[in-house]
């Protein structure tokens, strides 16, 4: 590679310069902007010899043997390497990475959320060996050398070795316990010419996470600003003052090291970078900020040198060689980054009402017997009054093996109900996000598309899209593609902590036996007064709930083994999230799920669960015991318990 074209590269990063002089940031390894001085024996660059070095460059009047002292001062310290916490990236120190980056921080959200730590069991060098990204639902890439010594080829196939586990933990964040664990089931590749390999993820992750695919980009940026996203782990290989200033000695946790390209590598399948990372970040993703879309796999580097990737286009080429599907296009404009639908993602055309003619939607005797039946939750008068009603005059909005009640009044589900069956459960590769309005009831009933534009909301679902996906083929289908309408959606902001409460129903499924492996599954918004409102005067109505209910009922045993209803209710709240004046997110810690009384979720909802729910909770009204779980008392007075792993379930 031509050294000049490498080093200006960085050196002409002119706002890294004045980030660096001004604030203080010079005179403080640290990046304190409110010191004084820096520590005693910290080695300080001096913004002249910055200055001087760039235009020492730019002349062509420079010694190639000495340009390394000259790079290591400007990636020493104008690239942070920045920690993830919560999903997001940490405020820079440097207002220079604030500007470049915080514009597009939904999109690099996004690829935040796709990218885990390769964790390895029974291997005797370690409990973790690299990072992993999601090309597809289930496939991970990650390289060949994370991977190398715990699979081999045998014949045309690859196996782990025996004794081998293999998983990735989407979290690993510092300060947090949370964990996001999915079992890889095989490795699928191992390259022979790129530093590249691709392992499935097992089937229960599908149902587990809600995490997206990445985008690939068309290809690498010769301008702009990149990012590297992974697990950097002390290295030996590097200087041990510089690691431990620019990492603050924390290692192996998310973090998101933004950067320029250099140049193009050696070799036509490679480029070059200036992130900061180190030996943990192996297999990361290398993405474009301004969309989010991934133009690289990160391999490799020399200190003071270079960092290597393989380029989006061979990734491209050997997904498409194994008939994976790339990833879902990202949903953010480059020229903006306002929230936009593209056309993988746009609102569809309602289907004809004559395509719900086979739905019978929730059964309420799904579990078995009459002591096991779980019936709608009923409405109370005012709710009756705001109902959304079919043109018969019922108000069960009937699916593939699950049924939704509406809230005219606010647009969105009063609740709905599904019917998991888990010895049949179907394992589908995910379709395009094509949402639709039901034409069952009317359009202003419901709402579309535009609650979402230009805003930190997702389309939640409220039935997850796997649960109803059992029954033959074609059921299956109609039962996924039926969870794509308007009715079961909610907005739920994207950086809504949901690891534990996507996982109740897989909890609650875990414990049971084989011949009681199905569950039934109440869900909805918690409707609020006080619910922040869009500023759109055509959606003023709907507002954002600031919570959501699910109660979840089970088939359990007596002392005799005879079959008796188990149910628990739950909450998750995201109101720490919103700023009810503007309708714009901020970022805050509440987003905890809590486990609390049926009895109570009926005074928070105003539905009536019944009797029958009410006897089974497993929960009820009396006061935990002493133990881990936290436990407090709301404004019902009622026991309240802060789930802060699953087994904390009472």
């Amino acid at each position: 590679m031509d050294m000049r074209a490498r080093m200006a590269s960085v050196l002409e990063d002119d706002e890294v310069f004045e980030s660096l002089r001004d604030g203080g940031f010079m005179s403080n390894v640290l990046d304190d902007p409110d010191a004084e001085s820096a520590p005693a024996g910290a080695t300080i660059p001096d913004p002249r010899d910055l200055r001087r070095a760039a235009e020492t460059l730019r002349s062509g009047q420079f010694d190639t043997d000495n340009l390394t002292p000259a790079e290591a001062i400007i990636v020493r310290f104008g690239y942070p390497p920045l920690l993830v916490q919560n999903g997001t990236y940490v405020k820079p120190a440097l207002p220079v990475w604030s500007r470049r980056l915080d514009p597009h921080r939904a999109a690099i959200d996004r690829a935040i959320a796709g990218v885990g730590r390769v964790e390895v069991s029974g291997f005797p060098y370690g409990n973790w060996l690299g990072t992993g990204w999601m090309i597809d639902e289930d496939i991970v890439v990650t390289n060949r050398h994370v991977v190398k010594d715990l699979a081999a080829r045998r014949g045309n196939t690859i196996a782990i070795h025996a004794g081998y586990g293999i998983a990735l933990d989407y979290r690993e964040e510092h300060g947090s316990p949370l964990a996001e664990e999915i079992e890889v089931s095989e490795v699928i590749h191992i390259d022979d010419r790129v530093d590249l390999a691709m392992l499935r993820l097992g089937r229960s992750a599908l149902a587990t996470f809600g995490i997206a695919p990445l985008p690939l980009a068309a290809t690498v940026p010769t301008d702009g600003y990149i990012a590297v996203i992974g697990y950097p782990a002390y290295d030996p290989r590097n200087s041990p003052d510089d690691q431990s200033r620019l990492f603050d000695d924390i290692y192996e946790k998310k973090r998101l090291s933004p950067g320029k390209v250099i140049a193009g590598g050696e070799r036509a399948d490679t480029f070059s970078h200036n992130c900061t990372t180190l030996g943990g970040n192996s297999g990361s993703c290398v993405i474009d900020v301004s969309s989010g879309r991934v133009v690289g796999l990160h391999y490799g580097g020399r200190e003071g040198e270079e960092n290597k990737a393989v380029r989006v286009e061979e990734i491209r080429e050997r997904a498409t060689r194994l008939g994976i599907r790339i990833g879902r296009p990202a949903q953010y404009s480059a020229a903006n980054d306002s929230r936009r639908e593209d056309t993988a993602a746009a609102e569809a055309r309602p289907h004809p009402i004559e395509y719900y003619s086979d739905r019978e939607g929730y059964d309420t005797g799904f579990l078995g017997g009459p002591s096991l039946a779980v019936p709608l939750p009923r409405l109370n008068a005012l709710q009756a009054r705001d109902v959304a009603r079919l043109a018969d005059g019922s108000i069960d909005l009937k699916y593939q093996n699950f049924s939704v009640v509406m809230n005219a009044a606010r647009r969105l589900a009063f609740f709905t109900a599904v019917n998991i069956d888990a010895t049949d459960l179907w394992n589908k590769p995910r379709p395009a996000d094509v949402w639709r309005l039901d034409p069952r009831i009317d359009d202003a009933a419901q709402v579309g598309e535009p609650l979402y534009y230009a805003n930190d909301f997702d389309k939640g679902h409220l039935v997850r899209r796997l649960d109803p996906v059992w029954g033959d083929k074609s059921s299956a289908a109609r039962a996924e593609a039926d969870t794509y309408h308007f009715t079961n959606a909610a907005p739920q902001h994207r950086r809504l902590n949901q690891a534990i409460w996507l996982r109740l129903e897989d909890h609650i499924l875990k414990h049971a036996s084989d011949s009681d492996a199905k569950i039934s599954v109440l869900c909805g918004p918690v409707f609020g007064y006080a619910d922040p409102r869009s500023q759109r005067a055509d959606l003023e109505e709907v507002g954002v709930p600031l919570g959501f209910w699910k109660i979840i009922a089970s088939i359990g045993r007596d002392r005799r083994q005879r079959s008796r209803l188990e149910a628990q209710g739950f909450v998750i709240w995201q109101h720490d999230f919103i700023r009810p004046s503007d309708f714009e997110a901020v970022f805050g810690a509440g987003f905890e799920t809590y486990q609390l009384p049926i009895a109570a979720l009926e005074r928070l909802t105003g539905l009536d669960f019944g009797a029958a729910l009410r006897k089974a909770d497993t929960l009820g009204e009396e006061p935990m015991p002493a133990g881990d779980s936290e436990a407090v008392r709301s404004a019902v007075d009622t026991t309240v318990v802060r789930l802060r792993q699953l087994d904390d379930i009472v």
